[in-house]
């Protein structure tokens, strides 16, 4: 493969998702055959230990090929930390074969820190020229044990060499990771939620990756409502990512030592120790917006922030959410945040909080664009649909007098007019809750589902179970449409099988919310059914809908929307 083809193979690589990876894999691969060429002149003679180079050298190469071929075929372990540790021990086996003291093998070290922090970050690769030094001393003093002092001179020059060139490596790969991650989280809090679902859940979301990404235990948000003053607060934890959801009140003490006034325009780090200044004593400082420039501060109003936020450290920005303002909160036991990491959740806030503004305008549009829907549909369900079922219920009563009681169609006339009752009932129930300002709570979804099926068993005989959790927390819009999705899955049970039984199961998890609708039928039905009016459904709410057929006459329709 000449220049050009390599390059043109490199960019062509470079539109794949994991170019980068193969392109390490490849370097790799070279690298062992080059590496091959300095026992080449010792391979003809074949002495007693160039044996042991071949077979190490022809090792390296099958190793080199095996993962640069997995790697094309996209097996995931191809890009693991494991392969990048046996890259340090080949490296070491390598030298030791050839001299570790003189060795011009030395550079295969500075490939795998290169790659260990490119990949992974400064902390590994920290570890990986750590790893690489101690290997490399070790293989001298165990070989080449230095009697003079050239010898001496001569390994601590290739441990400095390999030392510093290591760590700058290490400085660099490590900034580039980073600001890939951060790259990649900017995108991430820019991707919006669906309108429909409010933005509780975005902000919960975007709270989410802010925490993961600086790797802390919690994350807390406090705001003052605009409309009225008063203040509420959400968290999350690694332990309960859903919790950000719901907002729940503050008091007016603690929301006014979490959100001081004098801090507005502020950034703030703290940290209960430094490292860096040498000192055990609490560090606090604040960085100003306006005039971009850190100050040292009196740690202790923010020593006792972080004893009621159970934190060792902590980084605070401020935001704004349309009408309301805030402040975020990022705390940790295990870490020290830095004066970066404090300027970046500043400029990530801005970032994700504009889009949640953006959101919630468009929420509250689609809101007031939905109300006036609902008052029309009021009037025309007075006015067209309730009244006529009231007609019918008339004609039946009517008829139901002409009809002697022991005529056998008696019973069915009684039937229909009771079923024309609960009809009008659920109708005049649909209009008094679109009536109503103030919208049903979130944990009326499961009893929604129940009474559906109960209605459902008590019209066609058909016993359907429901198996969901105790309590399911979704937006209220989300769980209107998810409700109109079962009550579709129990017409199609009854309309497209023969099934006297069937399953409802509702799995709500951190991402999504699952809606399996199964039925056992009497008769297996060969024909394909695809539930047209539930895909589109789910494909409007940004999810997608398909069918399992298991054994035992068992068919099981998936819902899966994305929260």
């Amino acid at each position: 493969m000449n220049a050009t083809g390599l390059a043109k193979h490199f960019n062509e690589d470079s539109d794949c998702g994991d170019s980068s990876h193969h392109v390490v894999n490849l370097i790799r691969f070279f690298i062992a055959v080059f590496a091959g060429f300095s026992f080449i002149p010792d391979a003809f003679s074949l002495p007693e230990d160039s044996i042991a180079k071949v077979i190490a050298f022809s090792g390296y190469l099958i190793f080199s090929l095996a993962i640069l071929i997995a790697s094309k075929r996209h097996f995931y372990y191809t890009n693991s930390r494991y392969v990048i540790w046996a890259d340090i021990a080949w490296h070491g086996a390598l030298i030791a074969l050839t001299g570790p003291l003189s060795s011009i093998l030395l550079p295969l070290f500075l490939f795998s820190i290169l790659v260990f922090s490119m990949q992974f970050g400064a902390k590994e690769g920290i570890q990986s020229t750590a790893a690489s030094t101690i290997l490399y001393v070790t293989l001298v003093m165990s070989q080449d044990f230095p009697d003079g002092q050239e010898e001496w001179a001569q390994l601590v020059l290739r441990t400095m060499f390999l030392l510093s060139l290591g760590l700058m490596i290490t400085n660099w790969g490590g900034s580039q990771a980073l600001l890939r991650r951060r790259l990649t989280l900017l995108r991430e809090v820019s991707l919006v939620s669906n309108p429909r679902f409010g933005i509780d859940h975005t902000v919960a979301s975007v709270m989410e990756k802010i925490r993961a990404f600086f790797d802390a235990e919690k994350c807390i948000l406090v705001y003052r409502n605009g409309d009225n003053s008063t203040y509420f607060m959400r968290q999350t934890s690694a332990t309960a990512v859903r919790e950000a959801i719901y907002a729940r009140p503050l008091s007016a003490d603690l929301a006014l030592l979490l959100l001081p006034s004098n801090i507005n325009r502020r950034v703030g780090l703290y940290k209960s120790f430094s490292l860096a200044r040498l000192s055990k004593r609490p560090y606090c400082c604040l960085y100003d917006l306006a005039i971009k420039e850190w100050n040292v501060c009196n740690p202790e109003n923010s020593a006792h922030i972080a004893n009621i936020l159970n934190a060792t450290s902590f980084i605070s920005a401020p935001l704004q959410l349309r009408k309301n303002s805030g402040r975020i909160y990022i705390l940790s036991n295990r870490k020290s945040f830095t004066t970066n990491d404090a300027i970046f959740l500043s400029q990530i806030t801005e970032q994700a909080f504009s889009v949640i503004s953006s959101v919630d305008l468009v929420d509250q549009l689609a809101s007031e664009a939905a109300e006036q829907e609902r008052r029309r549909i009021i009037g025309d369900l007075h006015d067209t649909t309730i009244q006529s079922y009231i007609g019918l219920r008339l004609g039946l009563e009517a008829l139901r007098t002409k009809v002697e009681p022991h005529n056998s169609l008696a019973p069915v006339i009684d039937q229909l007019i009771k079923m024309s009752n609960d009809v009008i009932d659920e109708l005049r129930s649909y209009v008094s809750n679109l009536k109503e300002k103030e919208e049903k709570a979130e944990t009326t979804f499961v009893a929604s589902i129940r009474r559906q099926v109960a209605k459902f068993h008590e019209f066609y005989g058909i016993n359907i179970d429901v198996l969901c959790e105790d309590e399911i927390h979704i937006n209220d819009r989300l769980a209107a449409e998810a409700l109109q999705i079962v009550k579709e899955g129990l017409s199609n049970i009854r309309k497209h099988t023969l099934a006297q039984n069937g399953t409802i199961k509702v799995i709500c998890s951190e991402n999504s919310l699952s809606l399996k609708i199964q039925n056992e039928e009497a008769e297996r039905n060969n024909a394909d059914f695809t539930p047209r009016s539930i895909s589109e459904r789910a494909q409007a709410l940004g999810g997608r809908a398909w069918v399992e057929q298991e054994m035992g006459s068992l068919t099981t329709v998936v819902i899966e929307i994305p929260i």
